[in-house]
């Protein structure tokens, strides 16, 4: 059972190094934060991002769609987004090498995701 509950992108940690650069339906990850940042996209026809506990820590299992909402949000498009928190899985992935607090994408044009905005306070 999860709690759904709001929070702003940058509260919360990626839990892998690397994303692919589109998603699983073909859309690319940054034309998805574009249109995102446009207003073409609400948050509710995206799925809802899903967030597990670890070390005191929150850590996405959905990294494409967080570095979509940061991005949205370090542009200032949108605030808070609903947010689901699960329990660790351990089938879930976690690679992240520097605690969280950025991605890399791998066969986009963006190399590093980086912005003070984004990182977790």
């Amino acid at each position: 059972m999860s709690e759904e509950i709001y929070l702003r992108p940058s509260e919360i940690r990626f839990s892998q190094d690397w994303i692919n650069a589109t998603f699983h339906n073909g859309d690319d990850v940054n034309e998805v934060a574009d249109m995102m940042s446009e207003g073409d996209y609400r948050m509710h026809e995206l799925p809802v991002v899903e967030v597990f506990v670890k070390d005191g820590k929150l850590y996405t299992r959905n990294n494409r769609m967080l570095y979509v909402y940061r991005v949205a949000e370090f542009r200032e498009s949108i605030g808070r987004v609903p947010v689901a928190v699960v329990r660790m899985r351990a089938r879930d992935k976690f690679t992240t090498t520097n605690d969280g607090l950025s991605i890399q994408i791998r066969g986009g044009t963006t190399l590093h995701h980086h912005c003070p905005a984004c990182l977790p306070y």
